[in-house]
């Protein structure tokens, strides 16, 4: 009786574990910011505009007009809270994990979510204006 638990234990794991080293994967790279959707509505950037993400494995650099302006570590955690931290509703398969920079676990969750060529972060509850969702696309 208690084999079948432990199965499925192991292959729940295991399905978590690939999911968060699949999201790993394909963060890495350099990311450039498109939009930016607020409080103040949406801003479309263009192409070659300068706000971008580096990801390495583990690392990460934000840069503004190709200067680094903060840089650190970054680990990716499953995370359920999307709905009541972002105060949206979200699609299934979507942001169903967090990103956490420099280790810092008390700060706004920022969620996560990759799709093709796209980068997806939230944070913020757009309920009480204070939601930001930025769209980056792959270089």
């Amino acid at each position: 009786m208690k084999a079948p638990v432990i199965i499925l234990l192991i292959l729940f794991s295991l399905i978590s574990s690939c999911k968060k080293e699949d999201i790993e994967s394909s963060l890495v790279g350099t990311w450039e910011l498109r939009t930016l959707e607020g409080d103040m509505g949406t801003i479309t950037y263009p192409p070659g505009n300068g706000n971008v993400i580096k990801f390495t494995k583990g690392e990460y650099q934000i840069l503004k007009n190709g200067a680094v302006t903060k840089a650190g570590t970054y680990t990716i955690v499953a995370d359920a809270g999307f709905e009541m931290s972002i105060c949206l509703v979200k699609k299934k398969g979507e942001f169903e994990n967090r990103i956490i920079y420099d280790g810092d676990n008390s700060s706004q969750k920022t969620f996560i979510h990759i799709s093709g060529n796209k980068l997806f972060l939230a944070s913020g509850c757009f309920a009480s204006d204070g939601g930001v969702k930025k769209e980056y696309e792959k270089q």
